[in-house]
């Protein structure tokens, strides 16, 4: 874990001249540069960089990896246009998902292949980048498949959460509401006038929009005053209206909320929802282990709040000179679904999910079963000695030559197709495909490493530093 940690430093350059820091002993690191250069878009050209380091660092954060045709299409396109081509739909899209949604609704049956089919859409997906803010919001609004206690009505919410998730957050926010997997994780599946459901408005207020520490608990008590009326049936979505409080309530110094659609406009519209999403996706894209300054967060959370425009915010966080800023780079732990389908798409290899949504479930991500209203773990809580080997022994599974993963992941095959054929330079492919610092890997003592392709990927893929994004 130190060793991470010291890594995590070591690779960081200075910042730009004319950025501060601040750092009280104990505290996280505070970013505080000027929000006009920061979210403004990155252009290539004297010390910004784009090659292939800069481009792999896009792709691996935006889509589980990349294959070596992948960054040569980033490189020569450069970043605005690779940013713009993630976020647009494909034609290929709507065929892909409509096989996909009907294979899932018919063969997950249980958690287990819930979680299956899901990563097997990531290792195919046509639009890598809707996978990844699937997951995303899949940690914004966790439903627990055991306490829903249907599999398909948790497959139904996923794909929701994908035909929303470049959307509208306002729009993402109601159909969320409107699924019967989050009101039955949340103890909504009974919302009656007499009983008013509090769990639920917890979750809504903290989890899902406003974040933490704003509202009270007359915030929560109006609120779930506000979702009285609405069951879950047979499955089903049911609204009753006997069994609506028709008064007027005030949810966060809002008068005038008589219903669910009131409640759900004036949160989508709070300023503390736009910078708790904002926390967030600084979280997912920028870093885990500095913080974003209050003005910095407030001037993603604006651009957010203008029209809620989920694909316009990130793209531009994806854009942006901080995105690409040296400070920006391996300041995230992998999870391990990055860990293992990043290897696999780098390596051109779809691998058998059922054992390996079973090894992601004891590394501790349990896709059908997210722990709680922050998700999963995050930065280096993901990693300590147990998880570490767990970690490495499961890049070493899925790259060995045995009949756990089919043998699917072929280094050499790879090498190959790409005109990699002589050791040399099959190494350095293989090590620019899954390697986060080259520089490391051109050491000495690396490229006097003895053994066969195979085993020289599964060597860089049991390096500390492979366990950062």
């Amino acid at each position: 874990m130190k060793e991470i940690e010291f890594m995590q430093r070591d690779h960081r350059t200075a910042p730009r001249p004319g950025a501060a820091s601040s750092r009280r002993e104990g505290a996280p690191r505070v970013v505080d540069v000027d929000p006009e250069w920061a979210w403004a878009p990155f252009s290539p050209g004297g010390a910004n960089r784009w090659d292939a380091a800069a481009a792999a660092h896009l792709l691996r954060r935006a889509s589980f990896g990349f294959t070596a045709t992948e960054r040569q299409r980033a490189v020569a396109e450069g970043p605005q246009a690779t940013v713009a081509r993630l976020l647009q739909p494909v034609p290929e899209a709507a065929d892909f998902d409509g096989q996909f949604d009907a294979w899932e609704e018919h063969g997950a049956g249980s958690a287990a292949e819930l979680a299956a089919w899901w990563l097997r859409r990531m290792l195919e997906s046509p639009r890598p980048l809707v996978e990844r803010m699937t997951l995303f919001w899949r940690e914004c609004f966790p439903a627990r498949t055991d306490r829903v206690g249907e599999a398909g009505l948790v497959v139904r919410q996923v794909q929701q959460l994908r035909r929303d998730a470049l959307g509208r957050f306002d729009v993402l926010l109601r159909n969320q509401l409107h699924q019967p997997a989050v009101l039955l994780a949340w103890g909504g599946g009974q919302n009656r006038r007499s009983q008013p459901n509090h769990q639920l408005a917890r979750a809504l207020l903290h989890g899902f929009t406003v974040g933490p520490g704003v509202a009270g608990d007359r915030d929560v008590t109006e609120t779930a005053r506000a979702l009285t009326g609405w069951f879950v049936r047979r499955g089903k979505l049911q609204f009753v209206e006997r069994e609506q409080d028709p008064a007027p309530k005030c949810v966060l110094e809002q008068d005038g909320v008589h219903n669910l659609d009131d409640l759900l406009t004036g949160l989508a519209h709070h300023e503390a929802t736009s910078r708790h999403v904002a926390r967030r996706l600084w979280r997912t894209f920028i870093s885990e282990v500095a913080d974003p300054s209050p003005t910095l967060l407030q001037a993603l959370a604006d651009f957010l709040a203008a029209d809620r425009d989920l694909a316009a915010t990130v793209g531009r966080v994806l854009s942006s000179n901080l995105f690409h800023a040296p400070e920006s780079r391996l300041a995230r732990a992998k999870s391990p679904v990055e860990l293992a389908v990043g290897l696999a798409r780098g390596l051109e290899g779809v691998v058998p999910t059922e054992p390996l949504a079973g090894a992601l479930r004891e590394l501790g991500q349990d896709l059908a079963n997210p722990p709680s209203l922050d998700g999963w773990p995050r930065g280096t809580d993901w990693i300590n000695g147990a998880t570490l080997a767990l970690r490495c022994r499961l890049t070493a599974s899925l790259l060995g030559a045995n009949d756990r993963y089919k043998r699917r992941l072929d280094p050499a095959a790879v090498a190959r197709r790409h005109w990699a054929v002589e050791d040399g330079p099959a190494r350095r492919f293989i090590a620019g495909l899954l390697f986060p610092d080259l520089e490391t890997a051109a050491r000495p003592e690396w490229r006097d490493f003895a053994g066969d392709l195979r085993d020289w990927a599964i060597h860089l893929t049991a390096r500390p530093e492979y366990q950062l994004l």
